[in-house]
């Protein structure tokens, strides 16, 4: 199951940002020109992101949390299921 973690690689302030990028699987960058474009339309964006570092918590050390390493990890799990036994 995924779970919702602050980044502690992809962090700026608190990580909030970089851990909804690696959840929903887009760069980090986008996450924040969104914030950054919301809280501008809405001041009140500030308070649901102060919110969201005190409830999110941050990834365990032993959870695999990174947004670049998924992709290679899946194609090699690929490879090994797609070679024949011998």
């Amino acid at each position: 199951m995924k779970r919702l973690y602050r980044s502690d690689k992809e962090r700026m302030l608190s990580g909030v940002c970089g851990g909804l990028a690696i959840y929903f699987n887009v760069d980090p960058t986008l996450i924040r020109l969104l914030w950054v474009l919301l809280f501008f339309m809405n001041p009140l964006m500030i308070v649901v992101y102060i919110i969201g570092a005190i409830i999110i918590p941050i990834a365990p050390e032993g959870v695999f949390y990174d947004f670049y390493e998924e992709p290679e990890k899946l194609e090699h799990e690929s490879e090994i299921e797609s070679k024949p036994e011998e």
